[in-house]
């Protein structure tokens, strides 16, 4: 139960400092990462058939 508000608190305060360091490469990070998810998933399709 503790997680629901330590989670959130944690990831605002990681971005924040992301950001203050170098929020170019925060806001390029943050971009990336949709692609990233999109990529490992057309590339675990085809490995799906053989793991089940």
């Amino acid at each position: 139960m503790g997680d629901i508000f330590y989670q959130p608190f944690v990831f605002t305060l990681g971005l924040i400092l992301a950001l203050r360091i170098n929020w170019k490469l925060t806001l390029f990070t943050f971009a990336i990462i949709p692609l990233c998810i999109y990529l490992s998933v057309i590339i675990t399709k085809p490995v799906e058939k053989y793991t089940n």
